[in-house]
């Protein structure tokens, strides 16, 4: 069969977009053929994929994602593709991988009342009702019960349509055999003291992953307590606001950012504590990434994989709405070498137990799925 995936935007260290590869190469191994088709592309192309780049048009983001939106869902059809599969929000797909919470939602709820008079709320309230508003027949895959309960604030959509996906995070992030003299060599390169506390925070979207919260709480450690603290940021976002903040806060020596980075793997074993303290998180890829790697967990409770901390007795959960008093107080609480201890234990073993890991291959069955009945004239969902 072809199949034609559409992503607005594709950079290698992205979750959607390692998601998005992660599930085209799976059906190309099915046998199917897979061309995606993007506003962007960062970084090597897959050999067994092919990859369109569609020029982008307009002045704002909303303008930007409309318009290739319709365009790429045009080129999607004049190839006659078997299945359309939307990585995000858009009319005129058959299967759309939501990786995002409620749109509406969030901007009812979260935002003043005039950001709803805004061109930008209108943009984006129309291409998510593009999957979920009413007449909509685009299969849904989400990735958490929380979000879909997010979704269903606003929308009514029918329980065939809803695929709950298991999570898709890699089997090399399970703690490996030798894991102890790889946290050695990592903790030495990082210049991590042996009583150091390496705090880890894995994101681009610095804000919305809440990184700003994590300074401002490392900040308020007790004075010996934050001397032995080591704040180390992965991702590609802009750090100068951050940078900034950690200097008017005086902890400009506790926080380093590292970039984009491709040995995550050797960082979650060197770190002591996953700092996750995101303002939106439709699932958070990185806290069981952490779990099954032995590295505990603090994060927000709106994180769509914070069941799993608990369920795994794996680290702490602060409950919404946030308070950043009580995130400090958690946050020095959870420094105490025997409490980490026992929570490395617990994740290693939850990640042994639990099925944490077939998402890809369980979406590429689906998209498989309805390809074949839609091609056949049978309902889709």
């Amino acid at each position: 069969m072809r199949l034609i995936f559409i992503l607005f935007r594709y950079f290698p260290h992205g979750g959607l977009q390692r998601d998005c590869r992660r599930i085209a190469e799976a059906l190309v191994k099915r046998g199917h053929d897979v061309e995606i088709i993007c506003g962007e592309w960062q970084g090597p192309r897959p050999a067994a994929i092919e990859i369109t780049v569609l020029k982008r048009h307009g002045l704002t983001n909303h303008g930007i994602a409309t318009r290739l939106a319709r365009d790429a869902v045009a080129l999607a059809r004049s190839r006659q593709a078997d299945a359309i599969v939307g990585f995000n929000r858009m009319p005129g797909l058959d299967l759309c991988y939501a990786a995002e919470n409620c749109f509406r939602v969030k901007a009812e709820e979260e935002r003043p009342v005039f950001y709803r008079w805004l061109p930008r709320f209108h943009g984006f309230s129309r291409l998510e009702a593009g999957i979920v508003g009413p007449g909509t027949e685009t299969v849904l895959m989400m990735l958490s019960r929380r979000q879909i309960e997010t979704y269903r604030r606003h929308y009514k959509i029918e329980d065939r349509r809803l695929h709950l996906l298991p999570p898709s995070i890699s089997r090399d992030r399970m703690r490996p055999a030798g894991a102890d003299a790889v946290r050695a060599e990592t903790r030495a390169r990082l210049d991590l003291e042996p009583d150091a506390f390496g705090l880890f925070a894995l994101s681009s979207a610095f804000r919305t992953k809440g990184l700003d919260r994590s300074i401002e709480a490392i900040a308020a450690l007790p004075r010996p307590l934050r001397d032995r603290v080591k704040l180390l940021v992965v991702g590609r976002g802009r750090p100068d606001r951050y940078r900034r903040l950690a200097k008017r806060r005086g902890i400009a020596d506790r926080v380093e950012f590292l970039g984009a980075h491709d040995e995550v793997g050797r960082l979650l074993l060197g770190a002591d504590l996953l700092l996750h303290p995101a303002r939106d998180e439709c699932a958070g890829m990185a806290i069981l990434e952490a779990i099954v790697a032995g590295l505990p967990v603090l994060c927000t409770a709106n994180c769509g994989f914070s069941d799993h901390v608990r369920m795994a007795d794996a680290g702490m959960v602060l409950p919404e709405p946030f308070d950043p008093a009580a995130y400090a107080a958690l946050l020095t609480g959870m420094l105490d070498r025997g409490r980490l201890d026992h929570w490395s234990r617990q994740g290693v073993r939850y990640g042994q137990s639990e099925d944490l890991y077939s998402g890809t291959e369980v979406a590429a069955a689906l998209i498989e799925r309805v390809a074949a009945e839609s091609r056949d004239g049978r309902p889709a969902a």
